[in-house]
């Protein structure tokens, strides 16, 4: 049986200190989200009217947090993942046919093990059979994006983001949103127009 040292020690006998501080600082990111996310529904509303998509009502989130899990349904945990993830999320979506075409656009803090980024990602959710964009065309769209942010290409999907670091502020959150509008989502919904 290991014993407790003096680290377990200070940090449990400075926990509340650490969960208050831990709320603070999501609370504040939270705040700054919820801006932003305001400013992308508006932003997507009108891109929509170009296209047949509409924002989808159903699947939209603004602001959840998990912490130690990313797991919505968990009410405690057997187990505590290192994860610390503030999500804003929202879905354009388009029907033809019974065929159903998506795109999810994301956005929040995501740490865990590997990372502790700013992110700003969209993603065609779409059938892989029916998708409309290529990795071709993911590809063409990353080459244009300014070397100030990371950035990743998924299956059917792109991500910008920065490293959290002393150079962390509000303008930079909005100037990575401003970029990630501006290299990903209006060339996209350019694509889904014609």
């Amino acid at each position: 049986m290991e014993k407790i040292s003096e680290l377990n020690k200070k940090c449990l006998s400075n926990m509340p200190i650490l969960l208050d501080s831990i709320k603070m600082t999501l609370d504040t990111l939270k705040e700054e989200f919820s801006d932003i996310y305001k400013k992308m529904n508006e932003f997507l509303e009108k891109q929509c009217t170009s296209t047949k998509y509409t924002v989808s009502p159903r699947d939209k989130i603004n602001g959840n947090i998990y912490l130690f899990t990313d797991d919505y349904k968990k009410h405690h945990l057997d187990y505590m993942d290192l994860l610390a993830k503030l999500t804003c999320r929202k879905v354009i979506e388009y029907t033809y046919r019974k065929s159903y075409f998506s795109f999810s656009i994301e956005f929040g803090y995501w740490c865990d093990e590997e990372q502790n980024v700013i992110y700003f990602q969209m993603q065609e959710e779409t059938d892989e059979s029916k998708s409309l964009l290529t990795e071709k065309i993911w590809d063409e769209i990353k080459q244009t994006i300014p070397k100030t942010w990371g950035s990743d290409l998924y299956t059917h999907g792109i991500c910008i983001q920065f490293d959290i670091d002393d150079t962390l502020s509000i303008e930079k959150i909005k100037e990575c949103f401003a970029d990630f509008k501006e290299y990903i989502l209006k060339p996209v919904f350019g694509k889904l127009s014609i």
